[in-house]
């Protein structure tokens, strides 16, 4: 049985980023520190609270994790 990463570690770190210029090409830099960290935490089954103004990338924290999931059941193999 193939085991999920651990999203915190550097590879999962990694995982994370390759993923999300993937899919959102626009994002050439991936996420920033502070949404990588959140949504790595989330991945690993973390709770997390982000409190930010509006326009801080929120929205992302919240929804990149749905597509990291997704994206990465469809090819674990390869990764």
């Amino acid at each position: 049985m193939h085991q999920a990463p651990r999203w915190q570690d550097p590879a999962g770190l990694e995982t994370i980023n390759i993923i999300v210029k993937k899919l959102i090409p626009k994002w050439t830099n991936g996420l920033h520190e502070v949404q990588l960290n959140l949504v790595s935490a989330i991945l690993d089954g973390k709770d997390v609270l982000c409190c930010t103004a509006t326009g801080n990338g929120k929205s992302a924290v919240f929804s990149v994790p749905t597509l990291v999931l997704l994206e990465y059941s469809k090819h674990q193999r390869h990764m």
